[in-house]
């Protein structure tokens, strides 16, 4: 685990760039509704999973495209928000949620142009590092905009950064990523399979275990290993 902390000071400060241009979250359907909605056209294991709760409500610009369809270019926003987080006021403890929530749906841009959300049982990815930097406070609860994209993936792995903007515009926190990348092979028995788990594979490397680092103002910076 890495942490740093940094008391907030008097210093200069700007942003560049502004959020991207979105309908309102409030007229967008939740991914969870399209899902089961369309549960004939997706993966049986993926509509399962969305039709149980889940703490993260996420809504999809163009949630057709994001599950039906490959892009030319990797890049993807999204609304989300984390509900249940209305009653909490510390900011540290919004701080500590974002970080959880910053890591949902990232790896996925990294894979958009080779799969589609839709093949879910045709490709795995995991993270092996996540490094996310607090900017200004921030509330779980409200909603915030995700816009990722991906610079480059190859040799089985794939890099995804994130910028994460207020309704207003404010931008709030920024992330990057290291996935791993893997498709998933049919053997004869007809059982999708993780490659890793052919029996000519070698044993995991030890590049192969996911981390995560979260870095923040009057937050912290955290890396630790996942199992």
């Amino acid at each position: 685990m890495l942490c740093s902390f940094h008391e907030p000071e008097d210093g200069p400060n700007h942003q560049f760039g502004e959020r991207p241009p979105s309908p309102p979250p409030e007229t967008l359907e939740t991914a969870a509704s399209f899902i089961v909605r369309d549960a004939d056209r997706l993966p049986r294991a993926l509509v399962d999973t969305y039709a149980m709760p889940f703490p993260i409500e996420l809504r999809l610009i163009d949630p057709e495209a994001v599950f039906f369809e490959r892009p030319s270019v990797p890049q993807r926003s999204y609304w989300f928000r984390m509900p249940s987080a209305a009653g909490i006021d510390d900011p540290l403890d919004h701080q500590a949620l974002l970080a959880c929530a910053s890591d949902f749906w990232l790896a996925d841009t990294a894979g958009a142009p080779h799969f589609r959300a839709g093949d879910a049982e045709r490709i795995a990815t995991v993270t092996l590092n996540h490094s996310l930097w607090f900017h200004p406070p921030v509330r779980a609860d409200a909603w915030l905009m995700y816009h990722t994209d991906s610079l480059w993936a190859g040799d089985g792995r794939g890099l995804a950064r994130g910028l994460i903007y207020d309704e207003v515009g404010l931008l709030v926190a920024t992330t990057a990523q290291e996935i791993s990348i893997r498709r998933l092979w049919r053997p004869r028995s007809g059982q999708d399979i993780p490659l890793r788990h052919r029996p000519s594979d070698p044993s995991p490397r030890a590049r192969d275990t996911p981390a995560v680092v979260l870095t923040g103002g009057r937050g912290l910076t955290t890396l630790f290993t996942l199992c």
